[in-house]
């Protein structure tokens, strides 16, 4: 990249992040056109070749702003093939730019199994609700079929409950064969 091009570059990626870009990459408000119009201007090399350029004080400068973190992340999405960041290690080995590229990837990778937690945890709440649902069908079945309230009777049986149970020497089921409600 001539040295002009790389300036310009630079100077666009500091006017972004004093403009405040949006660089959210699935922002459904502006879908961070403004910051996508900006780099449009710059091939896939020229922007790595850019990247690479970044001195400590540069890097340090984006790091240091909110703003700037998410414009350098939004750049390694763009040139990542695998969504990752794992295969610009290579590329930005060596560079500044390349320990923040480290940071974000590690950071990405804790909130993923802090999510995948959450979503595990979810799971159990929602087994173990179900569960409750069901062990209350099976108590509440036996005062549907006293009432003969078949709408009842008919969302209790969704839940799950056991058609084998016994109660008063007669089988849920034979009860329920009974009054017709199955």
């Amino acid at each position: 990249m001539e040295a002009r091009k790389l300036l310009r570059f630079l100077l666009d990626l500091r006017w972004a992040k004093k403009k405040r870009f949006c660089a959210r990459r699935y922002c459904t408000t502006c879908g961070s056109l403004p910051l996508k119009k900006l780099l449009s201007k710059y091939t896939e090399e020229e922007i790595i070749e850019g990247m690479k350029k970044m001195n400590d004080e540069y890097v340090n400068q984006f790091i240091d702003h909110m703003d700037g973190k998410e414009i350098l992340i939004f750049l390694f999405y763009k040139l990542s093939k695998t969504g990752s960041g794992y295969d610009l290690v290579k590329i930005f080995e060596g560079r500044p730019i390349c320990n923040f590229l480290y940071q974000a990837i590690q950071f990405k990778e804790n909130r993923e199994l802090k999510y995948q937690g959450i979503l595990e945890n979810q799971h159990e709440a929602h087994l173990a609700r179900i569960e409750r649902e069901k062990n209350a069908a099976q108590i509440n079945i036996w005062n549907a079929i006293r009432r003969t309230d078949y709408q009842a009777i008919k969302h209790l049986l969704k839940k799950g409950i056991q058609l084998e149970e016994v109660k008063d020497g007669k089988r849920l089921k034979d009860l329920l064969i009974e009054i017709k409600a199955i």
